[in-house]
């Protein structure tokens, strides 16, 4: 490993810690571009279609130094994803628009406009619209380390 200093394995445990933390403290701070301020006009941002809706990448994880990425969905009738578990991000979701049924954990939910549930790391989660209108819902994953937003 080099800082611009050599590292040798045969300093004390501690020291090898101490600049694995400062190299990893220097990629934050070098990917961080939260010093920047973003504004995205209505209907702009990077879209992507997903299981049978079309995400709106707000801010990304290169926008906010990786803390966390917004992101709107327009979730089509019929549509949501597969059951998924993220392992180390909380996926936090706030419905604008319609109705969409999530199932938490095994708990289904019946969610309208204005209902918000947060989701921790480590639990099986999905959603469905199982209406005949478009609902729009806005996802907020923290920390956001996943690839594609």
């Amino acid at each position: 490993m080099t800082c611009g200093l050599e590292v040798k394995l045969t300093f004390p445990n501690r020291h090898i810690k101490c600049l694995n933390l400062i190299v990893k403290i220097r990629k934050v701070l070098n990917n961080m571009n939260n010093n920047k301020v973003k504004i995205v006009e209505p209907n702009k941002g990077k879209h992507m279609a997903v299981a049978g809706q079309i995400n709106t990448i707000v801010a990304s994880k290169e926008d906010t130094g990786g803390t966390y990425s917004f992101i709107e969905c327009k979730v089509f009738p019929g549509a949501g994803p597969v059951p998924h578990i993220q392992t180390r991000e909380h996926e936090a979701f706030y419905l604008v628009e319609g109705q969409l049924t999530f199932t938490v954990n095994k708990e289904r939910i019946q969610a309208k406009a204005g209902t918000f549930i947060n989701v921790p790391p480590n639990i099986l989660h999905t959603f469905k619209n199982e209406t005949d209108e478009i609902a729009k819902l806005i996802t907020i994953l923290s920390p956001h380390v996943c690839s594609f937003a």
